[in-house]
């Protein structure tokens, strides 16, 4: 795919070298205020190589007409998969939006081509209501550089993700899963606000193998009330020109950490008053693992492992991710967590904080 104008932006997260194209310069900035943490100058060989742009004409007519007079075939009813030798190409709706992915891995080194269709009046038209464009960028972000970099560390490094927030204390990491909704957010940013000395390893999503937590470096969106549950030092707003939208996208500047050994996994979920009570490990791990398919993020990243493991059918995933998890989960302990909608958040955390 030629770019218009190529950015490039070289990384490294979880010893991973990966490199980011973009031919739009609104997401390079994006993409370059996002992983500044991360930025490296060496010029090693790149695992991954990741290239996005815009295509005004791209794909007018639906995928699955389009599939028709072209190399596809029809998987699902806005899905269209192409596969040859070590490549797959396939074509998707989410959101409104039609893309195109050609993804091509040589060994363990992964190349994927990455364009949107771009609808160019109704943007217009967008962009005068004052609609976000942030969070078109949020959503193409995941197919440009997340799901490749989860599926690489899937496949080549046995590390998993799950939907759940991470906050790290000197006497190890507490992880908390839910739901969507379930309160998890405003439980670990009071955790991390709670004392200098904890440390914020996720917000949305974790990474883990059989006995770590690894950060996943994605923005914190919160409300103007999550806000307020941190101190201003730590955050940095990276939305600076769409001030007006529900949610901000926020970096992190102080007290973030890459990597953790958990030892208390609380199962999060809202109710009228707070309740704790233990669980067997093996039962929470079940029971995080089926209600982390209920994050958007999370489940859309399932459906693109599952088109690309066509390439790679010897391998397990399902069989590698529980394993991983049991064995994750075998020395922490376990607790369900009902958090209380009346309650400031500081009883929920002093009661957390008491299990360590």
């Amino acid at each position: 795919m030629k770019m218009k104008e190529q950015n490039s932006l070289d990384i490294k997260i979880l010893d991973v070298d990966i490199r980011l194209v973009s031919g739009d310069r609104k997401f390079f900035y994006y993409l370059s205020s996002l992983f500044k943490r991360y930025e490296t100058v060496f010029e090693e060989e790149k695992a991954i190589i990741s290239s996005f742009d815009w295509q005004d004409e791209f794909l007018k007519k639906n995928p699955l007409k389009l599939c028709k007079t072209a190399d596809y075939s029809n998987i699902g009813p806005n899905i269209a998969l192409s596969k040859k030798n070590n490549g797959i190409k396939f074509l998707k709706k989410i959101h409104g939006k039609r893309f195109k992915v050609d993804f091509k891995i040589s060994g363990n080194k992964i190349q994927q081509e990455f364009l949107c269709h771009r609808k160019l009046i109704k943007d217009f038209f967008d962009s005068l209501k004052g609609k976000k464009q942030y969070m078109d960028l949020f959503e193409i972000s995941y197919y440009l550089f997340y799901y490749p970099f989860f599926w690489f560390l899937e496949n080549f490094r046995d590390i998993h993700l799950l939907h759940a927030s991470c906050v790290d204390t000197p006497k190890g990491g507490i992880v908390i899963a839910g739901l969507p909704g379930s309160g998890k957010s405003v439980t670990s940013l009071g955790l991390w606000n709670k004392r200098p000395e904890n440390k914020l390893i996720s917000d949305n999503i974790v990474l883990y193998d059989r006995e770590n937590i690894y950060t996943c470096p994605e923005p914190i969106r919160l409300h103007d009330e999550g806000k307020k549950l941190i101190d201003d030092k730590r955050l940095q707003r990276i939305d600076i020109l769409n001030k007006n939208t529900c949610k901000g996208f926020y970096k992190i500047d102080e007290g973030r950490k890459d990597k953790c050994k958990p030892v208390i996994f609380l199962l999060a979920g809202l109710s009228d008053e707070t309740i704790m009570e233990e669980m067997n490990s093996e039962s929470a791990a079940g029971m995080v693992f089926n209600q982390s398919l209920q994050g958007a993020e999370i489940l859309n990243y399932f459906e693109y492992a599952s088109l690309l493991n066509f390439l790679k059918p010897e391998k397990n995933l399902f069989k590698d991710r529980m394993e991983s998890l049991s064995s994750l989960f075998k020395n922490v302990k376990c607790f369900s967590l009902t958090i209380s909608r009346n309650n400031p958040i500081d009883s929920t955390v002093d009661k957390i904080m008491s299990l360590l």
